[in-house]
């Protein structure tokens, strides 16, 4: 309502086997939202990602090419393993929202239909920190209910956050 970002991603039944389908829906939205800000808006935010995501830029646009635009050429990145990526991803990601989870303007990310997650979306959800690092962000997932058990990855990574005293209301 004042200055926040509200962003949205869903995912979809035929692209359950993209990872993180939906945070890079959310992710080119607000890429989008940014774009068209005021120079000074843009520049400051430009600048927040910068100083929070530091030498690992390409990994935001290789994620999101649109981010290429807004925070220019990347250095290249080294070759490692997939699990390192995948750790590095998860980090560049929580540093990257760093940038817009402030008192001044909190962050909503809303994403629908979690019964179609991937493995590595519900992993990056346990491994965003909310209410620890990341304070000002709010995270809205919606899912059939009837579709997601006690076993589904989704509601074993809300067990998860439950366990880390991570607050989650149903």
């Amino acid at each position: 309502e004042r200055n926040g970002f509200f962003i949205k991603g869903k995912f979809e039944q035929y692209q359950q086997n993209i990872p993180y389908f939906a945070f890079r829906q959310a992710l080119t939205e607000l890429c989008l939202k940014l774009q068209s800000d005021t120079e000074q808006e843009y520049s400051h935010f430009k600048s927040d990602i910068l100083q929070s995501i530091g030498n690992l830029g390409q990994v935001l646009v290789e994620f999101v090419p649109e981010f290429e635009s807004l925070l220019g050429k990347q250095p290249s990145l080294g070759e490692i393993s997939s699990q390192e990526a995948r750790h590095r991803f998860a980090d560049v990601f929580r540093n990257f929202l760093k940038a817009f989870c402030k008192p001044e303007h909190p962050l909503v990310l809303f994403i629908d239909d979690w019964q179609w997650a991937d493995a590595a979306s519900c992993e990056l959800l346990r491994q965003l920190q909310v209410g620890v690092t990341l304070r000002y962000l709010q995270v809205i997932v919606s899912y059939r209910d009837n579709e997601v058990g006690p076993g589904h990855q989704l509601m074993l990574a809300v067990n998860d956050l439950k366990s880390h005293d991570i607050s989650v209301t149903e």
